[in-house]
C-alpha cells in the first residue's frame, strides 16, 4: 500500500534537488567570474595614469656680484693698471741708458723688469738683457806664457780668426824662441792668408828644427795655396830646411 505524498514532502525533494544542481555546477564558472573581476580590476588599474610631480627646470642666474666684491676688484685692476705703468717708467728709463751705451745701469734695470714686470715687458726687457750683458762681459785674460799664447793661437787658427792667431803665435814664438810647432803654426796661418814669403820663412824655420814634418806639410791642406810654388817643393820634398832663395 503507497503512501501519499504530501506537498510538504515534495517542496522539501525539490529543495534538495535545487542544491544539489547548484553544487553541480563546474567551478570555472566561478572562476570565470573571478577572472572577469581581476581583469577589469587591472584594466582599471592600467587605464589609470602613472603620473609623477613634473620637475621645473630653473633657469641658470649670474649671481649679481656685492658692492664690496665690486670694490675689491676694481681695486685691483687700479693696482695692475699702476703696475703696468710704472714698470713701462722704468723700460723707458733702461732703453735710453742702453742707447746712450750705459750697459751696466741699464742692465740692473732689466734685470728687475724681467723679474717683476707684466709678461709684454717682461719679454721685451730679457732681450735687452742679454744684448747688455754681452756688451758688459769681460774679456778673456791674456795668455801669459808660451804655451798660453800658443794654446790661443791654436783656437784662433781653427777658428780662422788669422790675425789674431797670428799675433798670439809670434808672442809665443818671442817668449820662447826655437819650438817648431810654433813655427809651424806660424807658417800655417801666413799661407792661409795669402803670405807667401812668411809662410815659407817659418816653413824654413820648422824643418831645420825637425825635418820629419816635411810629410805632415805635403798632406796639410793648409798649405794647399802654396802647392805650385816651386820654392815651397823644393823645400818640403828635399827633406830638409835648405836655405831658400826667396824670388820677387
Amino acid at each position: 500500500m503507497r503512501m501519499k505524498q504530501t506537498n510538504s514532502s515534495k517542496s522539501r525533494r525539490n529543495g534538495a534537488s535545487r542544491s544539489r544542481r547548484n553544487d553541480a555546477q563546474p567551478l570555472g564558472s566561478h572562476n570565470g567570474s573571478s577572472a572577469r573581476e581581476k581583469a577589469g580590476s587591472s584594466t582599471s588599474l592600467r587605464s589609470k595614469p602613472n603620473r609623477q610631480p613634473s620637475r621645473q627646470v630653473g633657469v641658470l642666474t649670474t649671481p649679481r656680484a656685492t658692492p664690496r666684491a665690486e670694490a675689491q676688484t676694481n681695486h685691483l685692476q687700479e693696482r695692475r693698471a699702476a703696475q703696468y705703468a710704472s714698470a713701462l717708467k722704468s723700460y723707458d728709463a733702461a732703453t735710453r741708458l742702453f742707447r746712450k751705451e750705459e750697459y751696466g745701469k741699464a742692465r740692473g734695470i732689466f734685470e728687475k723688469l724681467v723679474a717683476t714686470a707684466p709678461p709684454e715687458l717682461a719679454e721685451r726687457s730679457a732681450v735687452h738683457l742679454r744684448l747688455c750683458q754681452n756688451r758688459t762681459r769681460r774679456p778673456d785674460p791674456l795668455p801669459k806664457t808660451a804655451a798660453e799664447c800658443y794654446v790661443m793661437g791654436i783656437a784662433q787658427l781653427n777658428s780662422r780668426d788669422l790675425e789674431s792667431a797670428i799675433n798670439h803665435l809670434e808672442r809665443a814664438d818671442q817668449l820662447q824662441p826655437g819650438r817648431e810647432e810654433v813655427r809651424y803654426a806660424l807658417a800655417a796661418a801666413h799661407a792661409l792668408q795669402g803670405n807667401v814669403d812668411e809662410a815659407l820663412t817659418h816653413l824654413q824655420a820648422t824643418l831645420t828644427l825637425r825635418p820629419a814634418n816635411s810629410f805632415q806639410i805635403r798632406q796639410d791642406e793648409d798649405f794647399a795655396l802654396l802647392a805650385a810654388d816651386p820654392r815651397f817643393r823644393a823645400l818640403v820634398y828635399a827633406g830638409g830646411g835648405k836655405k831658400l832663395t826667396m824670388v820677387d
